[in-house]
């Protein structure tokens, strides 16, 4: 959870209500070691109230307005779809992944429960895999 991000979103204007709660949901849960949020539009249904059509048309009208940006994301070993991971690019212009595609992900964590992410990178800058 990131305080700073859910801040971000709540002082801007000129966002509707709905993108503004769609938003802020997203900085809820913006994560600020890897530089990404990742709730299901299912669960942001769930958490906000709106249906998940309204969900998508508040994401797509924040991703053309430049607030976030969408990377789709699939499961290393399986191949199946996952949540989208959304970067605030106007609040953290590094969360961006350095090419267009898609995210592989690998598995979170490694045999003694650590996150891969904190055993691979020991505090470096998230290293993404991107596919085209």
């Amino acid at each position: 959870m990131s305080l700073e991000a859910y801040k971000w979103a709540a002082s801007l204007a000129g966002l509707t209500r709905r993108e503004k709660t769609i938003l802020k949901e997203i900085g809820t849960r913006y994560n600020e070691k890897v530089r990404m949020a990742w709730p299901s539009v299912k669960r942001m249904s769930s958490d906000t109230g709106y249906s998940e059509s309204a969900i998508y048309e508040a994401l797509n009208s924040l991703e053309e307005k430049g607030y976030i940006e969408r990377v789709p994301a699939y499961d290393s070993w399986s191949g199946a779809r996952t949540s989208n991971r959304y970067c605030l690019p106007l609040f953290d212009p590094l969360s961006i992944p350095p090419q267009s595609g898609y995210l592989k992900l690998e598995h979170y964590f490694d045999t003694e429960g650590k996150s891969q992410i904190e055993s691979r990178n020991k505090g470096e800058p998230v290293k993404y895999s991107i596919f085209d």
